[in-house]
């Protein structure tokens, strides 16, 4: 229902936020303005407890971009392209165009960040300590702001998917067995693992066993430990799914017929003519001497008002033939899925020779892999 929001770009990479970011910076605000710094700051006005609420909010989200930014910035390095970061509920993530490829790559992505959060707590740290500021009022920000970044960072370190601490046991297992399959098992079973050990200690801490945490807290650890395991599975069945797709081909699923469209018609008459409710839009244009000269999926009308379609083009609003990324017959349906999520494309024409034989749809592979559903439930496999 609600799309992510541009905030910034650094280096080129889109920083978007999440509706649901907003709920962790309001629930950090009200609990420092309206708890914690009250107590550690007697005899106060109440605004400096929300103005430092408010600043220990942005100073952290700019903490999670930081350490994203590091991931991402690594990622580039060996030359792994950045989509965006994004800001979400239980803090941040980097998303990649393709995976690692070496264990060494994924390595050096994943430990960056930590580090980076760790590096950022002992400069909070640091200016806690300054002179003038260690014995004034904000001094608690700056230390609120290293005990937050130093367990950012030692929190990420945990051995289990999807934490960067699960990344880096992967890698090392990636690297050790040269087996990318069986080491997401075993990381993705280690993450599954620490999610039950965190959902254990929330159901604790509502018996009362566990002293010194409260309600809040135990939900709090709950939410984490059911995060943790859902993402965790979800990291070896992405895995599984794509073992199924490296048997296909594009060639396999691909349609032969290409739906035509001059490039001077009217979106609302593309969209009347070749929008498919399981498959979604597609259409090539076509000129006057029925070369192809661009494409047109729904990803091009995302900002395009429905008021104006019968106005628009399809010269206007298709992605030109020159731009669009391509796959070989031959390519298997693995490197397709990531070409294609690596350009947000449900579509992606099918190229041999020089010639444009065909498309493949996003959706015929699921519904292939929905026929094959049994074989991402298997453990391991040995290859790769």
């Amino acid at each position: 229902m609600f799309r992510n929001v541009r905030i910034a770009s650094i280096r080129g990479i889109p920083i978007e936020m999440s509706p649901s970011w907003l709920l962790t910076l309001g629930f950090f605000v009200i609990v420092l303005g309206g708890q914690i710094y009250p107590e550690l700051l007697r005899d106060e006005p109440v605004w400096l407890y929300w103005l430092l609420a408010g600043l220990s909010a942005v100073f952290f989200c700019a903490s999670i971009i930081f350490h994203e930014l590091a991931h991402s910035l690594v990622a580039r390095l060996h030359g792994i392209p950045v989509r965006s970061i994004t800001l979400l509920m239980l803090g941040g993530v980097s998303q990649m165009k393709r995976s690692a490829g070496r264990p060494l790559f994924e390595f050096t992505t994943a430990i960056v960040g930590p580090l980076s959060s760790i590096l950022l707590a002992g400069v909070f740290l640091g200016v806690a300590f300054l002179p003038g500021v260690r014995d004034g009022r904000s001094a608690v920000m700056w230390q609120w702001l290293f005990f937050m970044n130093l367990g950012l960072g030692v929190i990420n370190l945990a051995p289990g998917l999807p934490m960067d601490g699960g990344k880096v046991l992967r890698a090392a297992l990636w690297g050790a067995t040269g087996n990318f399959n069986r080491a997401t098992y075993w990381a993705s079973l280690a993450g599954r693992g620490l999610g039950y050990a965190l959902m254990g200690a929330g159901m604790l801490t509502f018996l009362r066993v566990i002293p010194g945490l409260d309600v809040i807290t135990g939900i709090w650890l709950v939410m984490v430990g059911y995060f943790l395991d859902s993402s965790a599975r979800q990291s070896w069945t992405q895995v599984g799914v794509l073992e199924v797709l490296r048997k296909h081909t594009a060639a396999q699923v691909m349609q032969a017929t290409l739906p035509e469209i001059s490039q001077d018609a009217t979106i609302l008459e593309v969209v009347g003519r070749h929008f498919d409710v399981r498959f979604g839009l597609c259409a090539f244009a076509v000129d006057d001497e029925a070369r192809v000269t661009g494409m047109l999926t729904a990803a091009q009308l995302v900002r395009l008002p429905k008021e104006r379609w019968a106005v628009t083009t399809v010269r206007e609003r298709m992605l030109p033939v020159a731009e669009l990324p391509v796959a070989a017959p031959s390519m298997n349906l693995a490197d397709a899925i990531e070409l294609m999520d690596g350009e947000e494309l449900s579509h992606l024409p099918v190229v041999e020779d020089g010639r444009l034989t065909g498309y493949i749809q996003r959706g015929r592979i699921v519904m292939m892999l929905h026929a094959e559903i049994g074989a991402i439930a298997k453990g391991p496999s040995t290859r790769r």
